[in-house]
């Protein structure tokens, strides 16, 4: 009963080890069990729960090692190289538009609070006395900030650190939207699809960072250029909430995601049809796998806007977010297709993962 028991634990490890060293992980741990004729013993026993958590701990980092060898580690194919690198690109992007979002946040407080020279506050704060506090700038996101500039200076664990971190606002809101879910008045679709878009939105580059910038992950390339993205899209959307603010078009929130992804993926496809982009296949495949992300915000946005007073605003939020919607598909294709044909283009994985050599020390 204690054999099987243990061999059910090593179930959790990756099959390939597991079928290489089962049976000698079994024979060193039995070795170590005192013997008994006690009938009842032969019943309870159990491995001990450090055996187990061994067990666990071998199995994540054998997991892990799968994935960062999927996703560029050493030794990886030239596929899963092009893997590795959108997954980077993805965590990269995610970053950068939310340390973007935060940035506009934070200056927007500071705006509100008069704290900002030469440009005062609006009226209605004044009237009001508005005033924000470090809760204020917990929820905004700020977190997102120096987790940028870490992954960008090579702090790789202290990237992934902040980033953790700096999800957990997010994660908190969402929980909350949860618990709201069953009383809110709204309709059901439009509560759900908020939910989903705001997870997607906010994990998603967290998982890339996580899992793209491993050990055997290359630094960032250009790290200047991502500082001049970040302060270029800082300066176009705060123009454009300038100028919606002084009477131009009314915005949605899901601009500042949806206005960088487009244009990131016109660069993409054009630079693919001058045929001048050496980074196009992973540039693709990343903006592929984030279209479904982009259509998600945008379907919550198209919901909420359905549930505005019939008018002007309201007629021109919907079609500026059914616009959008329309773009996201016709270069969602495009991109797919490219991606897809890149990858077919070089040689696979390894059918098989290398195995170790051998099997670490139970205990």
């Amino acid at each position: 009963m204690l054999e099987q028991r243990y061999r059910a634990v090593l179930r959790l490890l990756p099959r390939a080890y597991r079928q290489a060293w089962e049976d000698d992980m079994v024979d060193t741990f039995l070795s170590g069990v005192p013997e008994s004729d006690d009938p009842e013993f032969a019943e309870i026993a159990r491995p001990s729960w450090p055996e187990i958590a061994s067990v666990v701990a071998l199995a994540v980092r054998l997991r892990l090692d799968a994935v960062r060898s999927h996703l560029g580690g050493a030794g990886a194919s030239p596929r899963d190289l092009v893997w590795g690198d959108a997954v980077r690109l993805i965590a990269l992007a995610g970053l950068l538009v939310h340390s973007v979002a935060a940035t506009l946040a934070v200056a927007n407080m500071l705006w509100l609070n008069g704290r900002i020279p030469g440009l005062a506050p609006p009226d209605f704060a004044v009237a009001f006395g508005f005033h924000t506090g470090w809760r204020d700038l917990w929820t905004s996101g700020f977190v997102w900030i120096p987790a940028f500039v870490a992954l960008l200076l090579g702090y790789r664990r202290v990237a992934q650190g902040l980033a953790v971190v700096a999800v957990v606002p997010a994660l908190l809101n969402a929980v909350a939207n949860v618990s709201a879910l069953i009383d809110s008045s709204p309709p059901v679709a439009v509560q759900v699809s908020g939910l989903a878009a705001e997870v997607l939105l906010n994990t998603a580059s967290v998982f890339a960072v996580l899992a793209g910038f491993h050990r055997d992950a290359p630094l960032v390339r250009r790290p200047a250029w991502w500082l001049a993205a970040y302060a270029a899209l800082f300066a176009g959307i705060l123009g454009v909430e300038v100028t919606s603010f002084h009477g131009g078009l009314p915005l949605d929130d899901s601009f500042i995601y949806t206005l960088p992804f487009l244009t990131a993926a016109v660069v993409c496809l054009g630079g693919h049809a001058r045929r001048s982009a050496s980074e196009g296949p992973p540039w693709a495949l990343a903006l592929a796998i984030l279209a479904p992300v982009m259509l998600a915000t945008q379907t919550t946005t198209v919901l909420e806007n359905d549930l505005l007073p019939l008018g002007t605003t309201r007629s021109t939020l919907m079609a500026l977010a059914l616009a959008k919607i329309v773009a996201i598909l016709l270069v969602t294709g495009p991109l797919a297709f490219l991606a897809v044909r890149s990858l077919r283009r070089r040689p696979p994985a390894p059918a098989a993962p290398a195995v170790p050599s051998g099997p670490p020390a139970a205990r």
